[in-house]
């Protein structure tokens, strides 16, 4: 049984990288508007094409567990409060899948950002697509949970999706990329209430994983193999994904460092 309760520890480490994932990029952003001072003005100029991603991302995760979508505003600027965007949806708390939903439904701007940003860069920059592609095939997640040889995955992840950025010339498709990656980026952060939201279905969730697991485990043949190893893969590539999210926002950064410093020297 050590193989389950690996599995189930495998399972925690993947929730507690996605949440350290989503509040880095939300750590990030925030560090890039009081930087760079930009404000309202930029998170409205950006916000006009990931605020509609981080919403829309929202609602195809309601509809995938069937909730009620009772409100959705993908984009506006005239909230008291400052919100650009929301769904409202509603579900049935005594429904178990519904219930496990709420987690997918609350990290589903980075999960839905990231595919995104993929996406983009295979249409608008081929050459760094695959070059990350390459990067991505090669980080691997082991069944022993986090080592130095996964660490290690996450350096070269980062180094390789890095160098595929800035070793293949600059085109008008990877600038076109860079700003649409800017302004999704700067946008797939979770919400208070995106992570509150979440946290409801993650008991019911590892309760479910343990149970599938420790019956496919008294299973004749492989069966538990099987299950074992597509979730690990699952995990491998989500978590490759957004890691490579938050290298883009990290990028972001540094480019908000060089403006802050430009307009340090020359408002002087």
């Amino acid at each position: 049984m050590s193989e389950v309760f690996n599995l189930i520890i495998q399972l925690l480490l993947f929730i507690g990288i996605v949440y350290l994932v989503g509040y880095l990029i939300s750590l990030v952003n925030r560090t890039f508007y009081k930087i760079t001072g930009g404000g309202r003005g930029v998170c409205l100029a950006t916000g006009f094409i990931g605020t509609p991603i981080h919403e829309l991302s929202h609602a195809i995760m309601c509809l995938v567990f069937f909730f009620r979508i009772e409100e959705i505003k993908l984009f506006q600027t005239d909230d008291a409060n400052g919100v650009l965007g929301y769904v409202k949806y509603r579900y049935n708390r005594k429904n178990l899948f519904q219930r496990i939903g709420t987690f997918f439904v609350g990290i589903a701007p980075i999960m839905g950002g990231s595919l995104v940003l993929m996406l983009l860069m295979k249409h608008l920059a081929p050459n760094c697509y695959y070059a990350c592609q390459s990067s991505l095939a090669q980080f691997t997640l082991t069944n022993n949970g986090v080592s130095l040889d996964t660490i290690m995955a996450f350096i070269r992840l980062a180094f390789g999706c890095v160098s595929a950025l800035f070793t293949n010339g600059f085109g008008i498709g990877l600038v076109v990329f860079l700003v649409l990656a800017f302004c999704i980026a700067l946008h797939m952060n979770l919400s208070g209430a995106d992570i509150k939201g979440g946290l409801g279905g993650l008991p019911i969730l590892i309760i479910l994983v343990g149970v599938v697991a420790a019956v496919l485990y008294y299973l004749p043949f492989t069966a538990f193999s099987i299950f074992n190893n597509f979730i690990i893969g699952i995990f491998t590539y989500i978590i490759a994904l957004l890691f490579l999210s938050l290298i883009f926002a990290l990028i972001i950064l540094a480019f908000g460092f060089v403006f802050s410093l430009i307009k340090k020297v020359f408002g002087r």
